[in-house]
């Protein structure tokens, strides 16, 4: 068989496997869009209501006052307010530099089998491999934990950044733990030894009371509890990962070792 015969071939063959796979393609991509409305119907909905109903209650008075006689409709959340900012800041302080740090350690100390696997698992999600930094770093002799703090951290900070922010977002919605911790209050934060409020606790207190204005300030709650986490997310997701002059992680590395982007 001659080369203009075997390329001849070679073509059709990979015609022929170009078509299977495009229609492989286009069932799987199908199914994942299937599958991600089918995940997102629902809780746009659960937001839609949230919306519809909370919006109603919204004021000034609900924002800044503290709550009111039961069912009274009178006064507002501030108090659940504070507590809620208080305790993302207490719990943030507290988990998110052990948090870090412990994966830092994984990652990058540990030679378990578990920490190569979530290593691999980091490796495949990042946007950059932190190994290609990793070895231009020492390649050029920066110290590892140089190359730690200010390669490696700069890289992974959009994964980082993600773990936080749902890990705030489960701080600041958590209900049952809060029954048996902060005990809720209808006062202002007074310190860590005695009772204080926050919006989950709020909320689901309010759902339980036979009022229909109870209700209504619960919905106002949740949705003070949504754009607060909204709010948080988009602020620190700008300020952290596009921020004026960042440059990503490319940008860090070049900066670190002199040379031009």
């Amino acid at each position: 068989m001659s080369d203009s015969e075997r390329r001849l071939e070679f073509r059709n063959y990979f015609q022929d496997n170009l078509g299977s796979r495009m229609v492989t393609d286009k069932i799987v991509k199908i199914i994942v869009i299937a599958c991600v409305a089918i995940a997102i119907i629902p809780l746009g909905s659960i937001l839609v209501d949230v919306v519809r109903m909370g919006v109603e209650i919204i004021s000034f008075e609900f924002l800044t006052a503290l709550p009111g006689a039961a069912g009274s409709g009178e006064g507002g959340i501030a108090n659940s307010i504070q507590g809620t900012f208080i305790m993302i800041g207490m719990t943030s302080a507290i988990g998110i530099p052990i948090g870090v740090l412990s994966g830092i350690y994984v990652a990058e100390y540990a030679n378990s089998r578990v920490g190569k696997m979530i290593r691999f698992f980091n490796d495949v999600m990042m946007q950059f491999p932190s190994i290609v930094f990793g070895e231009a770093g020492h390649a050029l002799g920066i110290p590892k934990a140089v190359v730690t703090v200010k390669i490696l951290l700069s890289a992974a900070k959009g994964g980082i950044v993600t773990g936080v922010m749902l890990s705030v977002a489960r701080i600041a919605g958590e209900t049952a733990p809060l029954i048996m911790t902060i005990l809720g209050s209808k006062g202002w934060f007074r310190g860590t030894e005695t009772a204080m409020d926050a919006l989950p606790l709020t909320i689901w207190r309010l759902s339980l009371l036979p009022y229909d204005e109870a209700v209504m300030f619960g919905w106002g709650a949740a949705l003070v509890l949504i754009t607060i986490l909204l709010v948080l997310n988009m602020s620190v997701r700008y300020f952290v990962l596009h921020r004026k002059g960042g440059s990503g992680s490319l940008g860090m590395f070049m900066r670190i070792t002199g040379g031009k982007k």
